[in-house]
């Protein structure tokens, strides 16, 4: 917008309904990981590629009961997709009630590989209160390391050791995740923002 000609520019971000999504999490140690997005959005399909080639074995191997849930619209025909995926991954395509989803799952992960502005699907599973191990462009505009609310990890190899951690120490992802709520009520929530737009217009 200031490459246009505009001056003293405001971002308003996207917001989250604080009293519609409650935290459900509870720390099950069901050592499950969780992926919801659309997957007719390439974005979504590359991360979910990521996850079962790269991430999954790595993880597998260490925790064999644990399995990879891919849920959105779309999510069964994309697993139909792809070619040798283990018995431990799993799509449910679309679901009506994520918040179940989110309370049996012991982590969300999102290694998001592409894709601009703020992830909805972040502010979503920040909401619901479940530990998230995400990249820096799943984090993007909303926070950084220095927020300590999520884990965040290069699309890499250590994406794997990232995730290992938050599973092999579920006190400090317990930690992260009341800490990522309390950004969605502070930043995210409706009201946070109607402030912030109050604000703006007393002083226009």
């Amino acid at each position: 917008m200031i490459a246009d000609g505009g001056k003293n520019c405001k971002t308003i971000p996207l917001g989250i309904d604080t009293d519609l999504i409650q935290p459900v999490w509870e720390n099950t140690n069901s050592n499950n990981l969780l992926f919801i997005g659309s997957f007719e959005h390439p974005p979504n399909r590359t991360c979910a590629k990521f996850l079962i080639d790269k991430i999954w074995p790595n993880v597998a191997q260490y925790n064999i009961e644990s399995k990879l849930i891919l849920a959105g619209r779309g999510s069964q025909q994309f697993l139909d997709s792809c070619n040798s995926v283990p018995a431990s991954v799993e799509a449910l395509g679309f679901v009506e009630n994520l918040a179940k989803l989110y309370n049996k799952s012991q982590l969300f992960v999102a290694p998001l590989l592409d894709g601009g502005g703020i992830k909805i699907k972040i502010l979503e599973a920040m909401a619901y209160g479940i530990p998230i191990v995400t990249t820096p462009i799943g984090a993007e505009g909303i926070v950084d390391q220095s927020d300590d609310a999520l884990f965040i990890s290069s699309p890499d190899g250590s994406f794997a050791d990232s995730v290992l951690q938050a599973l092999n120490d579920p006190e400090e992802a317990a930690r992260r995740a009341i800490k990522a709520r309390m950004v969605i009520e502070q930043r995210f929530g409706w009201s946070a923002i109607a402030d912030e737009l109050t604000k703006l217009y007393e002083i226009m």
